[in-house]
């Protein structure tokens, strides 16, 4: 995926001459660009924002909505995590990465989090489910760091749940995230996943989520968002809304819709609905709950992975 290379151009008002430049060193850098054959100083447009929807609200119930962003806070905290005693001091809690604030009280617990790491993408799986993870009434805390990546540029995630740290070492509090991880390691469910799961509506809904999840595996890919409104009105829900990048500014909308036998029971009603998807901007994809729907989420997932394999060529 395209996602670092942005690349246009830019013409100095002092020579007259045009560069080709890489945008994201020039933002990250500053401001204002310096041009390298008369030395004028150029004001730089701001970055363009991707086209993504800046908030989603989640769920079938008006007084139960979840907000969901395209990314969660820079800095993610969980309060009360961490046992803390004074004797460990900093020296051991100091190195861990998920120590965000170490109390001033002897035996206070400590706050623990971790910065967000700049690899997980827009309204992805880790994206969702660390703003889960925010919520006080969500059971799990997910806490993530990356160690760079190694020589095939696979990105070194370490990641898991931990609902508290004995304040030593938390390796031995942090164990796999069922939901991030597709269920790689033999667990059937979590606590997590239970309360994920409440979010759609129907078995065959929890089943495509479930077998995408698994399709996944620990992939930094795209997370279909269940029971999701596409228009301020909110008089529009659909089954999924998924978001699939091809540059960084540059993504898909699907509206996954998983279509039963009372499908098309009012074609008046469902001719509308389509009109109100394609005019914000959703393609939508629709799946059978009379079919495999293994074969199906395969089918999507690997449109999935052909869509971002486009935006790298």
């Amino acid at each position: 995926m395209g996602w670092d290379y942005f690349i246009g151009k830019l013409d100095c008002a002092g020579c007259g001459k045009s560069f080709r430049v890489k945008f994201k060193s020039l933002w990250e850098a500053g401001s204002n660009w310096i041009c390298p054959e008369c030395g004028t100083y150029i004001e730089l447009p701001p970055p363009p924002v991707p086209n993504l929807p800046p908030a989603l609200y989640v769920g079938s119930e008006k007084m139960k909505r979840i907000k969901i962003t395209p990314l969660p806070p820079s800095d993610v905290i969980y309060e009360g995590i961490g046992e803390y005693h004074q004797w460990y001091g900093a020296g051991d809690c100091g190195y861990c990465p998920f120590v965000h604030r170490l109390p001033d009280s002897f035996g206070a617990p400590a706050d623990c989090g971790f910065n967000r790491p700049p690899q997980i993408q827009p309204y992805s799986v880790r994206s969702v489910l660390t703003q889960l993870s925010i919520r006080k009434d969500f059971p799990c805390k997910y806490f993530v760091c990356v160690h760079g990546t190694d020589e095939f540029g696979n990105v070194l995630w370490e990641e898991g749940c931990m609902d508290h740290c004995g304040g030593c070492d938390y390796h031995g509090y942090l164990h796999p995230c069922n939901v991030v991880n597709g269920w790689m390691h033999g667990d059937q469910t979590c606590a997590g996943w239970e309360y994920i799961k409440q979010l759609c509506q129907s078995e065959n809904e929890v089943r495509f989520l479930q077998q995408y999840l698994r399709t996944n595996h620990d992939r930094e890919y795209p997370m279909p968002i269940p029971q999701a409104y596409v228009e301020v009105k909110e008089t529009v829900r659909v089954d999924f809304v998924l978001f699939v990048p091809i540059t960084r500014f540059e993504w898909k909308w699907w509206a996954i819709e998983i279509d039963s036998k009372e499908y098309h029971a009012s074609l008046e009603k469902d001719f509308k609905k389509n009109v109100t998807l394609a005019s914000a901007g959703y393609e939508i994809i629709r799946l059978s709950a009379e079919k495999k729907m293994l074969d199906q989420v395969r089918e999507l997932y690997a449109k999935v992975t052909e869509v971002q394999k486009a935006g790298k060529s």
